[in-house]
C-alpha cells in the first residue's frame, strides 16, 4: 500500500488587517481550505464502473480517527431490489486520511494491483445500488434503494461506463437510500477503465493517499494574526480563524487578535468553519503587506485603500496589485 500524502494546496496571497474584519477591507486572491478531516465517518469516494470486470469502490476516512473496519459492511443490491445479494463484512483498520479500495476479483491485473481486498460486492453495473452501513445504521448510499433506472443514473456524470470521484467538499455520505440520485451533485467523472486515482482522495482541499501506513507530515502550527503582523519580511506565516463572512468573490475570516478577508481563487468553505491561509510577509514602502510566493494580488495590513494603485512583485517575479 502506498504512503498517505497530505500536501497543502498552495495558497495565493493573504492580507492581514490590524483589527476586526470590516466590510472596507481590500480582498486578495487565496486558495484557503477548512481544517481537513472533519468528515462525520466513513464515506464511498470513488466508484469505478470499467469494462468488463473493471469494478471497484473505494472508501475514505475522512475523521480524525482510526477507524475500527469490523463494525462496517458493504451491501449490493441489483436492478431495484430492496434485499442485498452480495455482502461484505470489512476487516482491519483505517487510519486518518486513508483509503480502502474493494476491487472485483476478475478485474485487470492493473486495477487489482491497486487493491485492498477482492469481492464480489462489485458486481454492479450502472443500474445497481451500493450501500454502506455501520452495523445497521446506513452511512452512505450510491444510487436509489428499490429503483430500476434502466442502464444508469445520470447522463454527464453517470453511474455506467465511468469513473466516478466524490467531490472534495463531500463530508459525509448520503444516508437516505429513499432519495433521488443524480450522480452531478456530489461526484465528477473520468472515462471508462481511467483508475489513475484509486487509492488516493481529495478531501477539503488537501490530498490524501492509500494504506495509512506511515503517518501524515506534522501539521503547520498556526499563530495569531496580530502574531503574523510582527515576523521579517520574506517570512512564511499560517494562521487559523473562523469564517465569519462569505459574498459572491470574498471570506472573512477572524480569530481573537483581528481579521482578514480574502478573495479565493478556489473556495470549499462555509460561514462557521476554520480555515488555515499561508502566506510570506512583504513590505512596500514601509506598509506590511501578507502575499505567498505566487500571489497574484496584494493589500496593505491596515485594510486601507484608495484609488492609487501601484505594483510589486512577489518572490517569484509575478506582479500583483496593491491598494494602498
Amino acid at each position: 500500500m502506498g504512503k498517505p500524502t497530505q500536501s497543502f494546496k498552495a495558497v495565493t496571497g493573504l492580507a492581514l488587517s490590524a483589527g476586526l474584519i470590516v466590510s472596507s477591507m481590500t480582498p486578495i486572491a487565496a486558495n484557503v481550505h477548512a481544517e481537513t478531516l472533519n468528515a462525520s465517518d466513513l464515506f464511498i469516494s470513488e466508484y469505478v464502473e470499467g469494462s468488463s470486470n473493471n469494478k471497484a469502490i473505494e472508501l475514505f476516512n475522512g475523521t480524525n480517527a482510526t477507524i475500527d473496519l469490523s463494525a462496517y459492511k458493504i451491501e449490493l443490491y441489483s436492478n431495484g431490489g430492496t434485499t442485498a445479494g452480495n455482502t461484505l463484512n470489512l476487516t482491519g483498520t483505517l487510519a486518518p486520511g486513508a483509503t480502502y479500495v474493494i476491487v472485483n476479483g476478475s478485474a485487470s491485473d492493473a486495477l487489482k494491483a491497486k487493491s485492498n481486498t477482492t469481492s464480489a460486492v462489485t458486481n454492479f453495473n450502472g443500474d445497481d445500488t451500493i450501500v454502506l452501513k455501520k452495523g445497521d445504521t446506513v452511512l452512505d448510499v450510491f444510487g436509489q434503494l428499490g429503483v430500476d433506472p434502466g442502464t444508469k443514473w445520470g447522463t454527464t456524470v453517470a453511474t455506467a461506463d465511468q469513473s466516478l470521484i466524490r467531490k472534495d467538499t463531500v463530508t459525509r455520505g448520503d444516508s437516505d437510500g429513499s432519495d433521488a440520485f443524480d450522480p452531478a451533485v456530489e461526484w465528477t467523472s473520468t472515462p471508462q477503465d481511467s483508475f489513475d486515482n484509486l487509492g488516493a482522495h481529495t478531501f477539503q482541499g488537501v490530498e490524501y493517499g492509500d494504506g495509512g501506513t506511515t503517518e501524515p507530515p506534522a501539521p503547520i502550527t498556526p499563530i495569531s494574526i496580530a502574531d503574523a503582523r510582527t515576523k521579517a519580511e520574506n517570512e512564511t506565516v499560517t494562521v487559523k480563524g473562523v469564517v465569519t463572512g462569505k459574498l459572491a468573490n470574498t471570506i472573512s475570516i477572524q480569530d481573537a487578535t483581528g481579521g482578514l478577508s480574502i478573495r479565493p481563487t478556489s473556495l470549499a468553505v462555509n460561514v462557521g468553519d476554520e480555515v488555515v491561509v499561508t502566506g510570506v510577509v512583504g513590505e512596500q514602502r514601509g506598509r506590511r503587506l501578507e502575499t505567498s510566493s505566487d500571489a497574484s494580488y496584494c493589500t496593505s495590513s491596515d485594510g486601507r485603500r484608495n484609488q492609487r494603485r501601484r505594483r510589486i512583485r512577489t518572490r517569484n517575479r509575478q506582479q500583483c496589485h496593491a491598494h494602498w
